[in-house]
């Protein structure tokens, strides 16, 4: 698994983790709520004393916590989603700019579910024959215009450059049939 999709992973599962604290902001009101609420607050007060107590600034500290944590969150999973297309971009530069040359048939395409001025980050597979080596597989992401689609199809052969060390690749132009 390359770092893009831990990336991209890690973002989901902080976005995943952001609604518990969310929803504890809303149990923190609960005495205010009455019934149930109330007989909850009562049950956790006897666990941890003070949670529920109202403080200077207006909430109880299982609200700001609960508020702390969840703006928290929600700042590392933006952080992580919308940058997994902002570190792509700059490996693509960086082995565009010092890789090696190449030539890479396209073996499949996948949508990476990233947008970007209406545009998708596509996953595309390669099949990367160097000049001067033997051929392996590699996978990079792709800004890919929707009047390229057509040509970003399997059996299309691009030109590639790739880092012979990590075996990174970056899709030069638009293939050719």
């Amino acid at each position: 698994m390359n770092l893009l999709n831990i990336f991209r992973r890690v973002g989901w599962l902080l976005f995943a983790f952001m609604w518990i604290p969310f929803i504890c902001i809303f149990v923190g009101m609960a005495p205010e709520m009455g019934g149930i609420g109330r007989d909850f607050a009562r049950k956790v007060e006897g666990v941890i004393p003070g949670m529920f107590d109202i403080q200077p600034w207006g909430a109880s500290w299982l609200t700001t916590i609960a508020m702390v944590l969840t703006f928290g969150l929600m700042f590392a999973a933006m952080a992580f989603l919308f940058g997994t297309p902002i570190l792509a971009g700059f490996r693509n530069r960086r082995v565009l700019r010092n890789g090696r040359t190449g030539e890479g048939r396209i073996l499949s395409v996948a949508q990476t579910g990233v947008y970007i001025n209406n545009n998708p980050m596509m996953r595309i597979t390669l099949e990367v024959t160097p000049l001067d080596g033997r051929p392996f597989e590699a996978e990079t992401e792709r800004l890919i215009s929707i009047a390229q689609i057509p040509q970003f199809q399997p059996g299309a052969v691009v030109p590639v450059r790739y880092d012979p060390n990590t075996q990174e690749v970056a899709i030069g132009e638009a293939p050719t049939q």
